[in-house]
C-alpha cells in the first residue's frame, strides 16, 4: 500500500508541481546545512546536532553539507565533517505513515489522512525540505476503497490526489508558519527582520507576518478575523468576487490549531483545495487567488494556465465577501443570501444542480443544533428556540447554509461523477444530463496526463 503511494501516486504529483511552479534553481546538487549547538564569536560552529531530523525522520548524512567545527576555540582544534552528495531537486520531501498518540493527527480516532509542515528553509528563506506523513489507519481503509470495485473508487482516489496537493502547499508556502518569511518580488523580506535576522515572534514563539505588507487582523460580523493583503493574492480575490474595494483575502479563523490560519475560509472558499475540509459532492478548485501566494511568497513563478477558479461567489460582489452570509433586511423576518448561487435560505429539500455542478443536491439547512449566537440566521425568520438551531452543518462555513450534495439512497451520494447516480433529464429535477459534468480527465488537479506547459519545468521535489 504505501509503496503504491510512492511509486504510483507521488510521481504524479511530482509531475504536476513541475508544470505548476518554476523557482531559481541552485547551481549542484541540495544539501542542508547542520545545526550548530553553539557558535563562536567569529560564526564559527563549536558544536552541531549528533543528528538532523525533518519531523520524526532521521535526516541521512547523505543529504547534509560538509561542515566545520572547531571544538577547542574559534581557530584551534577544528575538523571538517564531511558532506554528503546531497540529491538533485528544488526540495526534498520526506515521507513516512506513523500512527499518532491519543489526540494528536494520526491518532486513535482520528479522520486525519495526513499532515506536513516545512522543516528547513534555504538562505533567502524558500523551503527546502519538508515532511509529509500519512496516517496508516485512514489511508488503509482510503487505500480499500482506491483498489475496490465500489462506484466510490474513483472519487477516493481524486480526494487522496488532493490530500496530498494540499498538504504539500503547505509545505511548500501556504502555511501561517511561513507568512513572515516571505518575500517581495525584489528577494526583500516583506516582513522587517530582528536583530538574529529572523522574524520577531509573539509569546508562543510563532512568527509574525508584517501586518503593512502581509497579514492584518480586523473584526468583521461581529469577530476577529485574519486577512491575506499580499499585493496579487488581494488584486485576483477582488477580480473574483468583483470586489474592488476589498481590504484583504480572509484565512479561516474556525476549527482547530491545525485548521485555523493556514487555510482560506471555508465560508468564502469551500470548494478550493486548500480549504480547511473536503464537501463531498463537489468539484476541487484551485483557484488562482490561492495559487497567487506561491507567487508572493517570492519564491515562486506560477503558471496560471493550470487554475481551476471556483464560480462559488463569482462576482457576488463585497457584501458577499464581507457581510454575513444570510441577512435579515431592516422590518422584515426574512434571511436573505448575500449570493443566492452560492449561499440558500430553503427547508423544502427541492433538488437542484449545485454550484459546482458536479452533482444534484439541496440546501443544507438543519434543524435541531448547538449554534453560536453569531450565526444564528434564522432566529428572526422561525423565532427562539426553533430559529436558533437551524443553519448549515459546518463550522468552518460560519454555519452558512449551501447547496450541498443530495443522497437519493443509503448507497449513492449523487455525485454525478458516479454512474450509478447519473439521471436522464426526466428523471433529474434540476433538468440537466449527465453532459455537463467535466470529464474527470479535464480537471487539472486530478493528474490525468492533461496538464501540458510550454514552461520549462522545475525538477520538481524529490521523495525520500
Amino acid at each position: 500500500m504505501y509503496s503504491d503511494l510512492v511509486n504510483i501516486v507521488l510521481p504524479k504529483i511530482q509531475a504536476y508541481w513541475s508544470q505548476l511552479l518554476q523557482v531559481n534553481q541552485a547551481i549542484g546538487n541540495l544539501t542542508f546545512a547542520r545545526t550548530c549547538t553553539s557558535i563562536w564569536g567569529n560564526g564559527v560552529c563549536a558544536a552541531v546536532l549528533p543528528t538532523e531530523t525533518c519531523g520524526a525522520i532521521t535526516i541521512n548524512p547523505k543529504y547534509l553539507a560538509a561542515t566545520q567545527v572547531c571544538a577547542s576555540s574559534s581557530t584551534s582544534g577544528c575538523n571538517t565533517l564531511a558532506g554528503g552528495p546531497g540529491v538533485s531537486g528544488d526540495i526534498v520531501i520526506f515521507t513516512s505513515a506513523q500512527a499518532g498518540a491519543s489526540g494528536a493527527p494520526c491518532g486513535p480516532g482520528s479522520s486525519t489522512i495526513a499532515y506536513a509542515s516545512p522543516c528547513i528553509l534555504s538562505s533567502n528563506d524558500r523551503p527546502v525540505a519538508g515532511l509529509l506523513n500519512f496516517c496508516p489507519g485512514v489511508l488503509t481503509n482510503l487505500y480499500g476503497r482506491l483498489n475496490g470495485t465500489t462506484p466510490q473508487a474513483p472519487n477516493s482516489y481524486n480526494n487522496l490526489i488532493s490530500v496530498v496537493v494540499h498538504e504539500m502547499t503547505h509545505i511548500l508556502a501556504y502555511s501561517s508558519s511561513l507568512f513572515a518569511f516571505y518575500r517581495d518580488e525584489n528577494g526583500n523580506p516583506r516582513t522587517p527582520r530582528s536583530s538574529n535576522g529572523q522574524p520577531p515572534q509573539d509569546s508562543t514563539g510563532a512568527y509574525i507576518a508584517s501586518p503593512n505588507t502581509t497579514l492584518i487582523t480586523t473584526t468583521e460580523r461581529g469577530y476577529t478575523v485574519q486577512k491575506i493583503i499580499l499585493p496579487n493574492v488581494l488584486a485576483r480575490a477582488r477580480a473574483q468576487f468583483g470586489c474592488p474595494t476589498l481590504n484583504g483575502v480572509e484565512i479561516e479563523h474556525a476549527g482547530s490549531s491545525g485548521t485555523a490560519g493556514s487555510h482560506p475560509t471555508s465560508r468564502l472558499w469551500p470548494f478550493d483545495y486548500m480549504a480547511g475540509a473536503l464537501h463531498t459532492g463537489a468539484s476541487i478548485d484551485m483557484n488562482a487567488v490561492t495559487l497567487a501566494h506561491f507567487q508572493d511568497s517570492g519564491w515562486y513563478q506560477v503558471n496560471y494556465d493550470l487554475a481551476i477558479n471556483s464560480r462559488f461567489g463569482y462576482s457576488a460582489g463585497c457584501d458577499f465577501a464581507m457581510k454575513p452570509c444570510l441577512n435579515t433586511p431592516a422590518g422584515t423576518a426574512l434571511a436573505i443570501p448575500t449570493d443566492p448561487n452560492s449561499f440558500c435560505n430553503s427547508t423544502t429539500g427541492s433538488i437542484v444542480c449545485v454550484n459546482q455542478r458536479t452533482a444534484s443536491g439541496v440546501c443544507g439547512v438543519f434543524t435541531g443544533q448547538t449554534i453560536p449566537s453569531l450565526y444564528r440566521y434564522f432566529t428572526p425568520v422561525y423565532g427562539s428556540p426553533t430559529g436558533d438551531g437551524m443553519g448549515g452543518s459546518d463550522p468552518l462555513m460560519d454555519y452558512c447554509p449551501f447547496l450541498s450534495t443530495a443522497a437519493y439512497s443509503s448507497s449513492t451520494t449523487g455525485d454525478c461523477r458516479f454512474t450509478m447516480n447519473s439521471l436522464n433529464a426526466q428523471q433529474s429535477q434540476a433538468l440537466e444530463t449527465p453532459t455537463w459534468i467535466h470529464p474527470l480527465t479535464s480537471r487539472g488537479l486530478l493528474l490525468s496526463g492533461h496538464l501540458s506547459s510550454q514552461r520549462n519545468p522545475v525538477l520538481g521535489p524529490r521523495w525520500i
